[in-house]
This record gives structure tokens, C-alpha cells and sequence, in this order.
């Protein structure tokens, strides 16, 4: 590894809102590296960082500042004590008073001497009063000057978006966008019953709107957009999506078509303070208490942009309920075995209160894939795409489990969880916009459910080494299974791979080491509306392919996999791709990989043509 291949210094371009990396070893490196396509890509790694608080900063100056103000002033007295020992009388020097001294009577000038001595050195030189009162205040100052960047840094950053923010006023949401699809359909029907919402539009905003319903082209639909389609029917919250709605539209679309991958950033921005003015509203409209995942916690608990895709969340759970019916269940078939059942997430998160037979099926390689150990991140990455893509069944979702077994009697296991792949919600595809939703918000969701119960039929032992990989919406789910205090009693999840989704919100603990790889060009990630935690064994690869000829929207999984091809070597990134490599058998001879796919089917209580779901 090279110094032109790993820059292991601190960057100089400004890090994510309210997150620094850490100095040394676990300092953001910048990275770069050719692709076979052309062009190059530019990445940071992210791990070790924490959140700085400005007011902590202010703070730590200030006590730094009074510890040296009273440094000074002991150096002064020090000062005032040496003058007076100094200037004393000789204590032997008295004439009318004569006494015989049972004591040395060079002792007490002794002890003088050693007294002057140690104002001395107190008062002046290394180590004194007077140097550690200069270095606190030095030190005072450099904490001061750290501030100032950092606010200055978020100045830039919010002056930034707000730029993007102003093409509202003067150009068309066509022009942002592009031209005509199925959502105008939706934005269509969602305006003719909301004559409320068109009064409280300016013309702008109303002419913007007009504009994408009539002429936006088919598949411009993207992660984190459909979903705030469902308020455009709230009147309490028309304002909101007056400021808001067009500004997130235009900033997803410049992220599109990103020239200097910081899109996303402003994006995330946006969002976060969206999020924020939008929380009163919402907070005051949701329970007191949800569930995330297995446990019940207080709404107060939730950040901003999670409580308000909860409520988002439970506005499209109602939408798909009187469209579909009331979800009551799942319905996993495991490729070559028999279907079985469970109830549906509200009703049992995770699914750990059902019992579950275990599979009665041939564990081998399908259609010629999965017949080697998958290497690297993205043989992984091609791997799902590639189980995505031979799911011609649009009704349902998919996931798969690799199993390897190795020379030693042991095994360990890979899951994987293939993004969205429908833009209803509440239909019997449970990879749609609905889940997408709950698992921003960390509410139990049908597709974790979908995980668990295929682990427990699988036979994953509690023992059993696993890795969870996600693109998109499996990139939350695998996160928020990791996170997750019931899936660690049970299962031994010790590594996680994302690809661009939103999963700062999920807490994954230290035992798992985590790489989530986003590109800043994806909108996507950026959902979350905040920068991910990182850790000593959690990573961030925050890459950047505005430089190279890749094709395809940057939120595809093979954009990331063909991203990826060439990275040079990293001690924390070689770390955890060892781990992987031992999951998945890769180098060991002897190991043998084989898996099972399944095939995920949302259940209601009415029956629904499949021609209609999600259409």
C-alpha cells in the first residue's frame, strides 16, 4: 500500500454535519483508485468519529482560559513570596538580643536558599507555573479556533443547500426533474381532493407541482419521494409541504444528477432541519410509547426525521389497509420447499412468538450462482443483484441464505436483503415504499419478520457466526436487525455490510463489525436526515463516482459493486473483509457454500388481484 493509494491524513474538505474524524489510526483517510471502465473514484473513510457539540467546545475554553488565570495569579504570589524571602534580614544579625542556638546556625540560611530556589523554578522554566499557565491558554485558544471552523463549516454547508434551495423561484420542477410517469398519476388524484392544499400555495409552488405531474418521465421515482406523496392529503400539514416538499424534490434530483457528490450532503441537511420545523406537529400526533423493532420505547426517545417517517408510516399503513385489507400475516416459500406462515410484524414483531418448523429442503447453488464463496464486497453486492433480478415475481419479495460449511464441522451463515422492489404500500410485496417507511422510523416491519423466520427455518444455531447485507431498504432492515436486542439473544451477528441506505439511526452495537458504503452522489442514504455513527468497528466508505464512466443511477447496487472493483488495500477495510471472507469460506479449501432463497408474500384479510398490486 502506498502513500498515493491511502492517505492516512485529516481531510481538508469539511466533514459531515456535526461529525469530526478522530486524529491517528482512526482519522478519515482519503482514498483514490482507476476503474477497468475509466475514470476514478475518490472515497473517505469514515470510522472513530464523534459529534461535536459547540457549546462543549465554548465551555472547555472557557475552563481552560480560568485554570490559566489562576495559574497566573499563583505565579504572582510566587513572585511577592520570593521578593520578601529575599529581601529578609539575616535571621543571626541581631545585637541586643543575644541566645545560644542549640541548631546549625547556617540551617535556617540553608532552607532559605532551598526556599528561592523553589520559587524559582515554580515561577519560570520548564515546568512552571507561568509555562502551563501560557500552554492553557494556548490550548484555550486552539479549542476556540476549533469552534470557529467547525461553525463556519456548517455556515458553508447551510449556505450551500439553501443556493440549491433558491432554484425554486426560478426554474421549473421540469427542468429539475426532467419529463411524464405513473406518480403524476398519484400527484394528480392526491390534488383534485385536496382544494385546501391549492389555496395555500403560491403560484410557484402550484405551477412546480403542475409541472411534474404533467411532464416528469416514467422512473424518476426514487427512494424517500413517494413516501412524502401521502401528506399532500393532510391539511394540517399543506404549509409544510409548502416549504419543504419542492426543496427535497429539487435537491433529490440534483442528486441524480450529481456533478460534485456533495448532493446528498445538502440533502441530508435539508431533511435534518425539515425534519426539525416539522417534529412539533408531529410529535404532538403520535403516542406516547412505539415499538421499535422488539421493544416498546418512549416517541421522546426517536429523532426528529424518525418520528415524522412514523408517522408517515402509520398514514400509509392506513392508505394500504383500505386498499388491500388488513395485513395479517407472511407467507415465506423457500425455493424447493413448502410455504410456511407467520403472523405479521404489528401483530408479532420478528416473529419470535411463532413457532417455526425447520426447512425440509436441498441446500445446493440456483441457476448457476452462489457455487463459489463470495470474496469481497462486491461479489456480495453482485450476488443480491443478481437474486434480485432473476425474481420475475413483482407480487413478492425475496431474500436468500448462504450457508457454508466448514472443514472443521462448523458453519456460518450470509443473509441477504435485496432493496425495494415495489412502490405501493401495504400490498402483498412487502419490499415496498410502506416498509421503507417503518424502517426508517425502526418499527417492526414485515421484511425483518421475513429475516428471523428464515434464519429460524434455515437452522441458524445461536452459535453460528452471521453476516446481514442490505442494499437500499435491506440495507435498514439488516441494520435494524443488528441492532436489535432480541436477534442478538438469539443469533451471533457479527458483521454487517450496507449499501446505500439510511441506517444512522439504527444503534448496532461494537460486537458487530459494520461497513456501510454509500455514494454521495445517492440520495438515498441521505434519508436518515443525519451522518452515521462510526466507531472502532464501524465504518463508513463514503464514495464518490462523479469522476469515472460508470452508468446507471449511483443508487444501483452494480454502480456500487463496479465502484468497489480496484480499492486499494486499508488496514481498518482489510479488518473487516477477513471477517467476511471467514463467513463466507473464501481462500478456505474444504469449505462448501450452497444456499436457499425464499420468496416473501404480504398476507391480508381480503383478496387481491395480483395484476393490481403496486400499480
Amino acid at each position: 500500500m502506498t502513500t498515493a493509494e491511502v492517505q492516512g491524513q485529516r481531510l481538508e474538505a469539511d466533514p459531515a454535519p456535526g461529525v469530526t474524524p478522530l486524529p491517528d489510526d482512526t482519522a478519515a483517510r482519503a482514498m483514490s483508485w482507476s476503474l477497468p471502465a475509466g475514470g476514478q473514484v475518490r472515497a473517505v473513510l469514515f470510522g472513530g468519529g464523534f459529534r461535536v457539540d459547540l457549546h462543549d467546545l465554548d465551555t472547555l475554553a472557557a475552563q481552560l482560559s480560568g485554570g490559566a488565570g489562576l495559574l497566573d495569579e499563583a505565579a504572582r504570589h510566587l513572585g511577592a513570596a520570593h521578593a520578601q524571602i529575599e529581601a529578609g534580614s539575616h535571621p543571626f544579625a541581631y545585637e541586643l538580643t543575644p541566645w545560644d542556638l542549640a541548631a546549625d546556625p547556617m540551617a535556617a540560611e540553608w532552607q532559605r536558599a532551598q526556599a528561592i530556589q523553589a520559587a524559582d523554578a515554580l515561577r519560570t522554566g520548564p515546568g512552571s507555573v507561568a509555562q502551563v499557565a501560557e500552554l492553557l491558554q494556548t490550548l484555550s485558544t486552539d479549542v476556540l479556533a476549533s469552534a470557529e471552523a467547525y461553525q463556519n463549516a456548517e455556515a458553508r454547508n447551510a449556505t450551500s443547500w439553501q443556493t440549491s434551495v433558491q432554484i425554486l423561484h426560478n426554474v421549473s420542477l421540469v427542468q429539475a426533474l426532467g419529463g411524464g410517469t405513473s406518480l403524476a398519476l398519484s400527484l394528480a388524484r392526491l390534488l383534485a381532493a385536496s382544494p385546501r392544499l391549492r389555496e395555500l400555495m403560491d403560484d410557484t409552488v402550484f405551477h412546480g407541482l403542475q409541472d411534474l405531474v404533467n411532464e416528469a418521465p416514467e422512473g424518476t421515482v426514487k427512494d424517500g419521494l413517494a413516501d412524502l406523496l401521502i401528506v399532500l392529503s393532510d391539511a394540517d400539514l399543506a404549509q409544510w409541504v409548502r416549504t419543504d416538499l419542492l426543496a427535497i424534490l429539487v435537491l433529490g434530483a440534483q442528486a441524480v444528477r450529481a456533478g460534485t457528490s456533495q448532493e446528498a450532503a445538502r440533502l441530508e441537511a435539508y431533511l435534518s432541519q425539515a425534519a426539525d420545523r416539522l417534529d412539533p406537529v408531529i410529535s404532538a400526533r403520535l403516542p406516547r410509547d412505539l415499538a421499535v423493532g422488539s421493544q416498546i420505547v418512549p416517541a421522546a426517545s426517536l429523532t426528529p426525521m424518525q418520528r415524522v417517517t412514523a408517522y408517515l408510516a402509520m398514514r400509509s399503513a392506513e392508505a394500504g389497509r383500505r386498499r388491500f385489507g388488513e395485513r395479517t400475516g407472511l407467507r415465506l416459500t423457500p425455493h424447493g420447499g413448502s410455504p410456511f406462515t407467520v403472523p405479521a410484524a404489528l401483530r408479532d414483531p420478528l416473529g419470535l412468538g411463532t413457532a417455526v418448523a425447520p426447512l425440509a429442503v436441498a441446500w445446493s447453488g440456483s441457476e448457476g450462482r452462489c457455487l463459489s464463496p463470495l470474496a469481497t464486497p462486491s461479489d456480495v453486492m453482485r450476488y443480491s443483484d443478481g437474486l434480485k433480478q432473476s425474481d420475475s415475481d413483482q407480487t413478492t419479495g425475496v431474500i436468500s441464505l448462504v450457508r457454508t460449511d466448514h472443514v472443521d464441522g462448523t458453519r456460518s451463515w450470509l443473509v441477504v436483503v435485496p432493496g425495494t422492489t415495489n412502490w405501493g404500500m401495504g400490498g402483498p410485496n412487502p419490499q415496498d415504499m410502506l416498509t421503507n417507511l417503518e424502517a426508517v422510523a425502526r418499527m417492526p416491519t414485515d421484511m425483518e419478520s421475513a429475516v428471523v423466520s428464515a434464519m429460524r427455518a434455515a437452522g441458524v444455531a445461536p452459535e453460528d457466526p452471521v453476516a446481514l447485507y442490505g442494499h437500499s431498504q435491506g440495507a435498514i432492515t439488516a441494520s435494524n436487525l443488528a441492532a436489535d436486542p432480541a436477534v442478538a439473544q438469539r443469533f451471533t451477528v457479527t458483521t454487517l455490510l450496507t449499501v446505500g441506505g439510511p441506517v444512522a439511526g439504527a444503534a448496532v452495537p461494537e460486537t458487530v463489525r459494520t461497513l456501510h458504503v454509500e455514494n454521495g452522489a445517492d440520495a438515498v442514504p441521505a434519508l436518515d436526515a443525519r451522518a452515521n455513527p462510526v466507531g472502532p468497528a464501524r465504518l463508513t466508505l463514503r464514495i464518490d463516482t462523479t469522476g469515472t464512466n460508470l452508468e446507471g443511477y449511483p443508487h444501483g447496487s452494480l454502480v456500487y459493486a463496479q465502484a468497489l472493483e480496484g480499492m486499494p488495500a486499508d488496514p481498518a477495510l482489510e479488518d473487516w473483509a477477513r471477517q467476511l471472507r471467514g463467513i463466507t469460506g473464501a481462500g478456505e479449501e474444504g469449505a462448501v457454500t450452497s444456499e436457499v432463497v425464499f420468496d416473501v408474500e404480504r398476507l391480508t384479510d381480503q383478496e387481491q388481484p395480483g395484476a393490481a398490486v403496486g400499480r
